[in-house]
């Protein structure tokens, strides 16, 4: 039977719409974490709409691509450049996660830690679309500083790198 939200239930993720993403690098447009979801999330359909996938997959993405940074409300965004600088902070900020979905997305936590490789591979797609449409963005703004310019040929590589796989992924299903 169905029960009304908690209070804490409602809350526990709105801080991601005041979390800004990118909010070490030089940038023109904030974007939160938020409106960060929301795009890897059309992404995501946009993408599923050109592959077989069976509607447990298509369920599977969805999921992740709602969840895959919920845990931010508890920790911030901690941009991609930093985690890569630190790897020892990987260790942490994984026991956070699974300490946050334990705590909040518990039905939902065998979608977010075991996808299967199409899943997960249609999520980083989807996820450097949005990197890449944000970038793409600065750009027409005017935003010419270099750190721009990586992160601009980082999701153009991404973009590549997981379209890559997830043609091949899609060529095996078929044969």
């Amino acid at each position: 039977m169905l029960e009304l939200l908690s209070k804490e239930s409602i809350l526990s993720e709105y801080p991601l719409k005041k979390i800004i993403r990118y909010n070490h690098r030089n940038r023109l447009q904030d974007e939160s974490v938020a409106e960060h979801t929301c795009f890897v999330s059309l992404f995501c359909l946009k993408i599923m709409s050109q592959l077989s996938l069976t509607h447990e997959q298509e369920r599977q993405v969805l999921i992740l691509a709602a969840l895959h940074d919920t845990c931010e409300s508890r920790t911030s965004d901690i941009p991609h450049d930093v985690k890569a600088n630190y790897p020892e902070m990987q260790a942490i900020l994984d026991k956070i996660e699974k300490d946050y979905y334990e705590e909040h997305w518990k039905t939902y936590i065998g979608d977010v830690y075991k996808p299967d490789e199409m899943v997960y591979n249609i999520l980083k797609l989807a996820d450097a679309y949005s990197v890449y449409q944000w970038v793409l963005n600065e750009k027409a703004l005017g935003n010419v500083s270099d750190c721009i310019e990586e992160i601009y040929v980082e999701s153009a590589n991404r973009l590549k790198k997981y379209t890559g796989i997830i043609n091949k992924l899609e060529k095996e299903n078929k044969a």
